[in-house]
């Protein structure tokens, strides 16, 4: 009787150990089943992700392109600034130069311009002081 009880006990230690193991499977095939669908989403989105990146990729290289362009032409317009500062610095020294020379002869012309512009003065408030008399008579 007690072999009787003991494979009773046995069976029914094994009965309970195969529902355990048929629920842990089925909780198991849950799991995947939902592992498996994030799986495909997750593909889904990656493949979108990577095209996007494709793009970004693309456009960041044209913008690369078209900065690298214009900073040529930036070094082109720098050169020529750069010909013509030059070219008034040698024109700035040779009229200092030429100045130097002929600063008696720049100074009586510059005080014959100036006397003529006083002349020039002078006579136009003459002309207007004339004709406020006329306007007066």
């Amino acid at each position: 009787m007690i072999i009787e009880v003991s494979v009773g006990v046995i069976a029914l230690a094994v009965v309970l150990l195969v529902i355990y193991l048929i629920v842990t499977l089925r909780q198991l095939k849950k799991t995947l089943a939902q592992v498996n669908q994030t799986a495909s989403i997750l593909e889904k989105d990656t493949h979108e992700l990577l095209t996007n990146t494709n793009g970004l990729v693309s456009e960041t290289r044209a913008v690369v392109s078209n900065v690298k362009d214009k900073t040529e032409n930036t070094k082109t317009l720098f050169k020529a600034i750069d010909q013509i500062g030059k070219q008034m610095n040698e024109v700035s020294t040779f009229v200092s130069k030429a100045a130097a020379e002929n600063k008696e002869k720049l100074g009586g012309i510059l005080a014959i311009v100036g006397a003529a512009m006083n002349l020039v003065q002078e006579w136009r408030q003459n002309n207007e002081k004339r004709r406020m008399k006329d306007v007066q008579n």
